[in-house]
């Protein structure tokens, strides 16, 4: 028998050093080649990895790995993406570095250009001033591209590093020059003419732009995650805690444990996640659910972790705390989906790869070409040389995709749309079918249950008691309607089994039972058409009952909302048919499958693929073979675990309006990347022949690689600003 593999498990790195999409594919390369290892995603706007490995191996293989080609790793726990102290340090440095950069570059151009008859005094200070804006303030661009010369390859800071340094390198060599022409007397008195082929300029505004361009991307980065960043300060820090006489102490969040109690107060975030015990109050769930009104919780009511207590005092029972919480488990879902890579990054991180050798070979080519055929001296020949090695940035291809994604799954979840990864995006937008669940999903899903039958001779509110026993153990809607007809019975019931899709059955005194669907179970003539569920003791038909259920109000206005986005939404219920057509009518839809069973609506799915990818929505765990069968799954955030466990989008209130505006979310975000992508390609496939052609000096060239990564950055927060006025409501 062939042994078992080990499971994987998933470990997230914090990586330091990474400049641009071919630092990327470097790091991505050096994890794929740790033994065990089976996957590995790299995030240039995170500096993240995530990396799938078998659970036998040690994860400081890891770090060992990407420290070995030049860059820094830690392993990240489960903790939320938050600020290090040592980020902030970095920022600090950073921001130190471009001001110094600043206040020197803008005296040494302004001499450059305006006094062109330098003496050779004024050069050697305008060669020394440049060194701490070259070599200090631009350190970083050396020490990187240096580290990535040792394991054979380049990247951003190569290009960077090559051009400023040549362009200081040809300037102090043009000064040493003069100096030398002086001393044999082949000057003019004090070196009056000595500034010929001094550009010193463009060596300090290569770095300084730069600068300028990676604080601005930073920038912008940090108010890309705001959204994120939102959801991890609803946490607080502190909690009241009840002890069991009543007496409430100020304790640290953290110390909570499951079954205690804790208080809040109006105007307080609820500490973490839990079971309202006494009180009622309005709670503002916006930030967590999307939800737009405050929300009525009273005794026996779960309550969410950072949500805003508004108006009453509340205590609340611990259910869940720490990772298992669910304001934690949305940003760890979040985080997910901003580490994941679309399939189009794929191909830019491909080209990426191969890019900067290519520049180099170009910045060659651009140099001999101008000594041979524009027959010019190898001092003006260096000029376009240096263009060509400063204005190719891989940077704006590396941050096309992970800027757009993180920006779009950062404000899905402020409207309560959780996406799972770039994937479930990708489908979101390409959807042309959505099989939609009845009951929970175009219902309430708070059934109500009455009897419509009973068998003569049969003692109505015994068999109201055995059935209430019987389902009181289920999460269905059903059963849960069926365990509210009565007190459940005190009788033993044994070898309780559940069937999929038809009910469930047991022994009672040695009796076998089954309760479920009308179809299950043995024919009755007598009972009523509109009976849904019936109950057959020792293979006889003893009571049916009858449930009752309402629409969604909202549900009719979204399924028009997709139909106007050229999506087909088809019901698939296991419910009787004409129970079904009822909604299908109430909602507008024509085409509506009844008596499906679990397996069945995964075959539906097969059966509707032809016509284009067919996304799910359901909230039970008989919609859950469906769900990862789906192109796209989308659950309900009421529903099962297990339902949003495959899905690739989960909606955190039940509102199917949301279902059309994940979809225009995704293919806005979609149209974002195209255009980043295109900038960035298309901005390389311009300024590099302009540079080549000597159209381009290098002072520009370093504005427009500046520029092209701002732009890139930039044109992803435009996502932010996503339906901002379009202010969903519980109701319509």
């Amino acid at each position: 028998m062939p042994a078992v593999p080990s499971p994987t498990v998933s470990e997230r790195l914090a990586i330091t050093g990474m400049t641009c999409a071919a630092c990327v594919s470097r790091v991505e390369k050096a994890l794929l080649r740790v033994p065990g290892v089976t996957a590995a995603s790299v995030n240039l706007a995170l500096n993240r990895a995530e990396v799938e490995l078998d659970r036998l191996i040690d994860p400081g293989g890891l770090v060992e790995a990407v420290e070995g080609i030049g860059f820094g790793a830690t392993l990240d726990d489960d903790t939320p993406t938050i600020p290090l102290e040592a980020e902030a340090k970095a920022d600090r440095i950073a921001a130190r570095d471009l001001a110094l950069a600043i206040a020197l570059s803008v005296p040494i151009v302004l001499v450059s250009m305006i006094w062109h008859t330098r003496s050779l005094v004024v050069n050697v200070g305008l060669v020394l001033a440049s060194m701490p804006v070259v070599f200090g303030a631009g350190r970083g661009f050396f020490l990187r591209a240096w580290a990535a010369a040792r394991h054979r390859t380049g990247t951003m800071d190569t290009l960077v590093a090559l051009g400023a340094f040549s362009a200081w390198l040809y300037s102090a060599g043009a000064v040493v020059g003069a100096y030398l022409a002086v001393r044999a007397g082949h000057a003019g008195h004090g070196g009056a003419n000595a500034s010929h082929g001094v550009h010193v300029e463009t060596a300090v505004v290569i770095v300084t732009l730069i600068l300028v361009g990676k604080r601005l991307e930073a920038g912008a980065k940090v108010r890309a995650a705001d959204a994120l960043r939102g959801l991890l300060t609803l946490a607080p820090a502190t909690a009241l805690r009840l002890s069991p006489d009543g007496t409430a102490t100020e304790v640290v969040v953290a110390d909570l444990r499951p079954g205690e109690v804790f208080r809040t107060r109006p105007g307080e975030r609820l500490a973490t996640d839990g079971e309202v015990l006494e009180g009622v109050s309005e709670v503002d769930e916006s930030m967590v659910t999307g939800e737009g009104q405050p929300v009525r919780r009273t005794v026996g009511d779960a309550v969410i972790g950072g949500t805003l207590n508004t108006t009453g005092s509340l205590d609340v029972r611990v259910t869940r705390i720490g990772a298992q919480t669910v304001l934690r488990r949305i940003v760890r879902m979040v985080e997910h989906a901003q580490s994941a890579k679309a399939p189009a990054q794929r191909l830019a991180d491909r080209i990426a790869a191969i890019f900067v050798p290519i520049v180099l070979a170009l910045s060659g080519l651009t140099f001999l070409g101008w000594i041979v055929l524009g027959n010019v001296a190898w001092t003006d020949a260096i000029v376009p040389a240096l263009a060509v090695l400063v204005v190719a940035c891989p940077c704006a291809l590396g941050l096309a995709t992970p800027m757009a994604l993180i920006v779009a799954t950062g404000r899905g979840a402020q409207m309560g749309i959780l996406v799972r990864d770039a994937i479930a995006l990708e489908a979101a937008a390409e959807m042309h079918t959505l099989i939609l669940d009845k009951t929970g999903t175009l219902t309430s899903g708070d059934l109500t249950a009455e009897r419509a039958w009973l068998a003569p001779g049969v003692n109505g509110e015994s068999i109201d008691a055995l059935v209430a026993a019987a389902e009181s153990r289920s999460e269905h809607p059903v059963g849960r309607a069926l365990s509210r007809l009565s007190a459940p019975s005190v009788q033993p019931l044994t070898g309780f089994r559940n069937v999929p899709g038809d009910g469930i059955e047991f022994e009672v005194d040695g009796h076998p039972v089954r309760i479920g669907r009308r179809a299950w179970l043995l024919p009755q003539p007598k009972v009523p058409d509109d009976a849904a569920v019936g109950v057959e003791v020792a293979g006889q038909l003893l009571a049916a009952y009858r449930l009752r259920d309402t629409v969604r109000p909202e549900a009719r206005a979204a399924l028009k909302d997709l139909r106007d986005l050229g999506i087909t939404p088809v019901i698939a219920s296991g419910d009787r048919r004409d129970a079904v057509r009822r909604v299908a009518e109430a909602v507008g839809i024509t085409d509506f499958r009844a008596d499906v069973r679990p397996a069945a609506k995964a075959e539906l799915v097969q059966e509707l693929r032809p016509a284009g990818p067919v996304a799910m929505v359901g909230d039970g765990v008989n919609d859950a073979p469906a769900l990862a069968m789906a192109d796209l799954g989308i659950a309900m955030g009421t529903g099962a675990d297990v339902a949003a466990e495959t899905s690739g989008l989960v909606l955190l209130q039940n509102d199917l309006r949301r279902i059309a505006t994940a979809v225009r979310l995704a293919r806005r975000t979609r149209r974002i990347i195209a255009e980043n992508l295109a900038w960035a390609f298309g901005y390389n496939l311009l300024m590099i022949p302009l540079a080549m052609a000597g159209r381009l000096d290098p002072m520009l060239a370093a504005g427009a690689m500046a520029l092209s990564s701002v732009s890139v950055v930039l044109n992803s927060l435009r996502l932010r600003r996503f339906e901002r006025s379009r202010q969903l409501q519980s109701t319509p």
